[in-house]
């Protein structure tokens, strides 16, 4: 019976954190640009809002392409990689801070 409820206990406590991640659903428009969709209540927390920009730089990094050089395949490819990066991360942040929108667009122009 103890290690039943110990095993019960063990499976709740991991089970809580994916519930305080709540909404987030990456959705792939174009080739050139994500859209990421959250639960406004998830930018309340520090910790929410961390594992949402974790997911915007994923999207971020399928759409603007590899940032490291051996896969982009020249040094000016992945510069021009990271600086899409950085651009479209910033601006996807921009539109979660505003609270105008549940939805941030992750696009490399």
């Amino acid at each position: 019976m103890r290690k039943q409820i110990f095993s019960i206990a063990v499976a709740a406590a991991f089970a809580i954190p994916s519930l305080a991640n709540a909404y987030v659903e990456v959705q792939t428009v174009e080739e050139d640009k994500a859209l990421v969709s959250f639960d406004v209540s998830q930018t309340a927390s520090e910790k929410g809002r961390a594992s949402l920009e974790r997911t915007i730089r994923a999207a971020a990094k399928r759409v603007c392409g590899p940032l490291d050089t051996r896969f982009a395949g020249s040094l000016s490819a992945a510069s021009d990689n990271r600086a899409c990066f950085r651009n479209a991360v910033a601006r996807a942040m921009r539109t979660v801070e505003s609270g105008a929108s549940n939805i941030a667009a992750v696009t490399s122009n």
